[in-house]
């Protein structure tokens, strides 16, 4: 059993590995051994998600999905095994992180100091620019 959050967990027999060669540098024996894991998850054998909830991961996984499974590969590790706890844990925090709600956005009033000191600036630019104008001197 793998806990995702309070109540929400995979049974470990759900969930399905394929092993594959891994990409990039290593010599000849990446080309011998199949160390990188692809982890299988359908969304539907997670124990304990509402409706909502598994409408909440299809949004913010849609990179991940494919169909109606989550799949995460790791090819972090040498060897298949820690690349399976890897891949693991993975969706582990894949999935907290989808189910994690946001906290609601308070709109916060500007404080009347701030106006106010705003207000003052203004006005001393004003003047400042006030200044500057060019008086023509109409009495003679």
């Amino acid at each position: 059993m793998i806990e995702i959050k309070n109540e929400i967990y995979i049974d470990e027999d759900v969930l399905i590995f394929q092993a594959m060669r891994s990409s990039g540098p290593g010599g000849q024996h990446v080309n011998k051994v199949s160390s990188k894991i692809v982890l299988i998850c359908p969304i539907e054998k997670i124990a304990g998600l509402s409706e909502t909830q598994q409408d909440l991961i299809k949004q913010k996984l849609k990179s991940y999905l494919f169909g109606e499974e989550i799949r995460v590969t790791s090819q972090k590790h040498r060897s298949q095994y820690s690349n399976r706890l890897d891949a693991i844990e993975k969706l582990k925090t894949l999935l907290q992180k989808a189910l994690k709600e946001k906290k609601p956005r308070y709109k916060t009033k500007i404080p009347r100091a701030a106006k106010e000191k705003r207000l003052k600036k203004k006005n001393i630019r004003s003047e400042i620019k006030k200044g500057r104008t060019f008086k023509v001197n109409t009495d003679e």
